[in-house]
């Protein structure tokens, strides 16, 4: 029998029936509420997971990328330190052979016995020992030693020339560019000449720190020993002897001092001021033929003469005359006679003055011969250095446009004479004014004569042999050039010779009169790599290189006189040594009289 439905409004209708009999519907509301809420959770947990699988998969990516990056870091690491340490072991087995070479040179300076050559013999040569650690000839040089224009003093001192020192800004740059080998020259070069290699070594004497490697390839010749050894406040831009052979000049920044060789002492002490106060160096010197008197050329383009005849009590010496003319720093000097002085400038400028009338009695502009002006234009030809003849007829001079040039001093045939002259000169009577005269009067000129091509860099030091018959030049190209050179036009001139003496510029050469050394002549060139090498031109070879300079060899100079030598240096020294053929008896006779400059009573009032 089926229930009667309730009426319609009555509160016991719902919208849910049973299913089941006796099963009340809001029990069944709360199941089915139960279910859908339990489906709802699976359905949340589900997403959550969904969710956590793909955070977890891209935390895993970012640290798989990780790793591997760390993986890729340590690899290179690894190869760092393994690169680390090869290089660790070439320098150990470098420096164990460096010292191998100084014990075996402390063992012969010992026993005084000549130094087998040894399989393990490298190329480099043995430093000065000095306590502050002179470099190696062999060290790596970097590109910041580099000079400009009439800069010779980069390294020692921060001044303006071509790339950061020389002042007179008209002078170009120095071309840095590794140069070219000499041996790849069509003139006849010395690839095939023996170099000095530190097989014959012979260390230094107690007062200075100095080093003299002998080339074991060439007879032995010379023997070395050290002079005076002189300390200056800064660089020595130049060294000079006097043509007595007792005094030598020596110059840096607003000084210039002379002093005795013999015994080391400043006698004279001729300071230079600056205008502004700033720096002043005095880049040349020169005594004339009667020592009497000395001048000096400075940055401020002015040359300097004192009388330096009597030396007074009071140390006051007479500045007798302030040559001006020149526009820019004046970098060579010479004095031709007692009277008469040829300068040259970084304004291109040979002069010829008299410095007792303080007159300029000549003047000529290097210049670019015409082929070298299309081709390179922006050449400069400021004069760096020059030298006269022993005959005093000629001087040659050395140029930033990597030119040596020869002139030779004549009388000015353009001079018109009066008509008394004119009848003096018929009659034969009229006054010989050869270049060697004494005449201070006399109308001059310069006349180029020859020129001589070849350097690929700039020509900072010349000089003629004893015959006048060969030019030497020293470049920034690290050669020596030999010239051979004649006044008459018939005769060739040419590049005899290029050695390659130096690893760096070379900035200063000398040559040995003929009456000195057995007359037997030698080079002597300083070098921006801070050596002296001495060059034996008969036997065609390296005969030693010297070390001890803890800087750049600026100047060099030989005495007149022979038996002595001086250098000087960036390192605020000036070094004199005694040399001599070693079968010439005892190397110190020298200065057996004195001349009365050097009266005690004149030394010790300085």
């Amino acid at each position: 029998m089926r229930p009667t439905p309730p009426p319609v409004g009555s509160s016991n209708n719902v919208a849910i029936t049973s299913s089941g009999p006796g099963l009340n519907p809001s029990v069944r509301f709360y199941e089915l509420l139960d279910a859908l809420k339990m489906e709802y959770d699976l359905s949340v947990q589900s997403s959550n997971l969904h969710n956590y699988e793909s955070t977890n998969k891209m935390s895993f990516n970012d640290f798989e990328s990780k790793v591997q990056q760390q993986a890729a870091e340590l690899n290179h690491m690894q190869k760092t330190i393994l690169e680390l340490e090869k290089a660790f072991h070439k320098m150990k087995q470098e420096y164990e052979e460096e010292i191998a070479r100084l014990k075996r040179g402390d063992e012969i300076a010992e026993d005084h016995r000549p130094l087998l050559p040894s399989s393990t013999a490298g190329q480099v040569a043995l430093a000065g020992l000095n306590n502050n650690g002179i470099g190696m000839i062999g060290e790596k040089r970097t590109s910041s030693n580099n000079m400009n224009s009439l800069s010779i003093f980069e390294d020692q001192r921060n001044v303006r020339m071509r790339d950061n020192s020389m002042t007179g800004g008209a002078i170009g740059d120095i071309a840095t560019a590794a140069m070219a080998s000499a041996s790849s020259m069509s003139t006849t070069t010395s690839s095939s000449i023996p170099s000095a290699n530190p097989t014959n070594v012979n260390v230094n004497s107690p007062a200075y720190d100095w080093i003299v490697t002998y080339n074991p390839k060439a007879q032995r010749l010379l023997s070395i020993d050290l002079l005076q050894s002189i300390s200056f406040s800064g660089v020595v831009c130049c060294v000079r002897f006097s043509n007595s052979g007792h005094l030598l000049a020596a110059s840096g920044n607003k000084l210039c001092n002379i002093y005795d060789v013999r015994t080391g002492k400043r006698v004279l002490s001729l300071p230079h001021d600056s205008i502004d106060g700033g720096d002043l160096y005095v880049r040349a010197l020169s005594f004339n033929s009667s020592d009497t008197l000395f001048a000096a050329g400075s940055e401020d383009n002015s040359i300097r003469v004192w009388d330096i005849s009597k030396l007074p009590k009071n140390g006051q010496i007479k500045l007798i005359q302030t040559l001006k003319g020149h526009s820019q720093e004046v970098y060579a000097l010479e004095f031709v006679d007692k009277e008469r002085i040829v300068s040259g400038s970084g304004d291109q400028s040979l002069k010829l003055w008299n410095v007792l009338a303080g007159e300029c009695l000549a003047s000529i502009q290097s210049k670019l011969p015409e082929h070298l002006v299309s081709e390179t234009p922006q050449r400069e030809s400021g004069i760096t250095s020059l030298s006269i003849s022993k005959n005093r007829k000629q001087i040659v001079t050395g140029s930033l446009d990597r030119l040596v040039r020869v002139y030779e001093l004549v009388e000015d045939d353009s001079i018109r004479m009066s008509e008394g002259d004119e009848e003096e000169e018929e009659d034969g009577e009229g006054d010989d004014k050869d270049f060697n005269g004494k005449d201070s009067e006399m109308d001059m000129e310069f006349k180029l004569i020859e020129t001589f091509e070849g350097h690929e860099d700039s020509v900072y030091s010349v000089t003629f042999d004893s015959s006048d018959s060969t030019v030497i030049s020293g470049s920034l190209d690290k050669t020596i050039r030999k010239w051979s050179f004649s006044p008459e036009p018939e005769n060739e001139s040419k590049c005899l010779q290029i050695i390659p003496n130096h690893r760096d510029f070379v900035l200063s050469v000398a040559v040995s009169h003929p009456k000195q050394h057995g007359k037997r002549p030698f080079i002597i060139s300083g070098s921006k790599d801070r050596t002296v090498q001495i060059w034996d031109e008969i036997g065609q070879c390296n005969q030693l290189t010297l070390q001890g300079h803890k800087n750049s060899v600026i100047s060099v100079a030989i005495s007149p006189t022979g038996g002595v030598f001086a250098t000087g240096s960036g390192d605020g020294t000036a070094l004199a040594f005694y040399i001599q053929l070693r079968n010439c008896g005892p190397i110190r006779k020298l200065f057996d009289r004195p001349p009365d400059f050097f009266a005690a009573e004149h030394i010790d009032s300085f």
